[in-house]
């Protein structure tokens, strides 16, 4: 069975939080492949940077490190900051117990 095609890939991404004079990691070398048709949840506890991975593929902060390749009909886009029509495509959704 072949493999949808690539919608976003993540290659050896770290990221550290804007004002961390430390530069403390709070992602470390993150390679995520998200594909055409799939959906993903990002689950665990309060503080495990899910929202921060979120605002990274939604083009709102800057890896400090590696590579978000957006993939599109016409090319592949490259950038730390996604085009705002496939930005578009990530959305944070908050739940409440």
């Amino acid at each position: 069975m072949r493999s949808a095609p690539a919608l976003v890939t993540v290659t050896g991404v770290s990221l550290f939080l804007s004002g961390d004079i430390r530069r403390k990691m709070v992602l470390r070398d993150l390679d995520l492949t998200l594909r055409e048709s799939e959906h993903c949840a990002f689950i665990g506890p309060n503080g495990s940077r899910k929202s921060t991975l979120l605002r990274l593929l939604g083009g709102e902060i800057w890896p400090a490190r590696g590579n978000i390749r957006w993939h599109t009909n016409e090319v592949a886009e490259t950038s730390s900051l996604a085009d705002k029509a496939m930005s578009a495509l990530v959305s944070l959704v908050r739940t409440e117990r």
